[in-house]
């Protein structure tokens, strides 16, 4: 959900907000689970083998070139999502942000969300 804080003390007033948003790794970083924070750039931006979180050309690599298929609902529903955090963050003229996929590997589970606003 959307919050507004309000500070008390220094810069007492001043105004902030914040988006809190699930834990895209909800069950913590393990070895069957990889994590990567895509900007739909060109194969520019690649991390080490052994970070945390990847980038977009080692997603290309991961995935083999192959494009990432999901069922009709689980797309539709994917879509609508992405569609109305783009829609929010454009309506307060937030335009630097990623998209954060994690696959799990191992269970066969795909989690992303809207990050860096």
């Amino acid at each position: 959900g959307a919050f507004s804080i309000t500070r008390r003390g220094t810069n007492a007033g001043a105004k902030q907000c914040w988006v809190v948003m699930p834990n895209l790794a909800s069950s913590g970083q393990h070895l069957d689970q990889r994590c990567f924070d895509l900007k739909g750039m060109g194969r520019t931006r690649k991390a080490p083998d052994n970070h945390s979180v990847l980038l977009d050309q080692n997603l290309r690599e991961f995935a083999k070139g192959m494009p990432i298929v999901l069922r009709r609902d689980s797309a539709d529903a994917f879509k609508a999502a992405i569609k109305r955090d783009c829609v929010f963050l454009a309506h307060r003229d937030l335009i630097d942000y990623s998209l954060l996929v994690t696959f799990d590997t191992k269970r066969l589970v795909m989690h992303a969300g809207l990050i860096d606003y």
